[in-house]
């Protein structure tokens, strides 16, 4: 899997070990990304072959190890209504003690810091379940593979501040021979392959 982006018309490549050294993140372990928040989903977001081929846990393997117990029916409210919660949905409020101060931290830092924060998403309750187990998450992974699914939404809006790619920036000038590279915060591409090449873009 490659990393590419184009600022002011030149194009940049990095692989994704590159790309985790750059920004100073992990690049080893479970890879897995998917948007939805129900844990039976998660399977459709975890590669089964090739490279980064991960055996996930089973679903109830991860809610013994970051839910606490239910006492009966569990429900929330959504568009003013009350719903019930799904055995496989996990809600903040259910997140064992010992692990919220961490679920709060990751939250701001990989996920959005907006949207609905009543419930946890399904890679999150994954990466709290590689934290208790002791178990390598790949976050590399997870950030390309966010960028590139938050470019082909209606509304685009990177979920991550410009820092980390300004740190590609940087680095990318310090090599580049011609010494004319600027950050432009306007004009941010994104290109991300793995076998066949799929082309996403996305300005802000």
């Amino acid at each position: 899997m490659f990393v590419e982006f184009v600022i002011q018309n030149q194009l940049f490549s990095y692989s994704l070990e590159n790309f985790a050294q750059i920004l100073d993140i992990p690049c080893e372990g479970a890879c897995v990304f998917t948007d939805r928040w129900r844990l039976d989903e998660l399977a459709y977001g975890i590669p089964s072959d090739g490279p980064y081929q991960t055996n996930p846990p089973s679903i109830e393997d991860i809610i013994s190890s970051i839910r606490i117990d239910r006492e009966g029916q569990v429900r929330r409210i959504r568009h003013e209504e009350e719903i019930d919660v799904l055995e496989y949905q996990i809600l903040t409020r259910e997140i064992v003690s010992t692990l919220k101060p961490l679920e709060e931290i990751i939250r701001e830092n990989v996920f959005c810091l907006g949207g609905n924060r009543d419930h946890v998403p399904a890679c999150l309750c994954f990466m709290l379940y590689c934290v208790v187990h002791s178990e390598k998450f790949n976050l590399a992974y997870y950030m390309a593979k966010r960028i590139e699914w938050v470019t082909k939404q209606a509304r685009l809006i990177l979920p991550y501040d410009l820092s980390p790619h300004d740190s590609l920036v940087r680095s990318t000038r310090a090599k580049s021979s011609k010494g004319s590279l600027h950050k432009k915060r306007s004009s941010f591409h994104f290109l991300l392959h793995l076998r066949s090449t799929i082309l996403i873009s996305s300005q802000r």
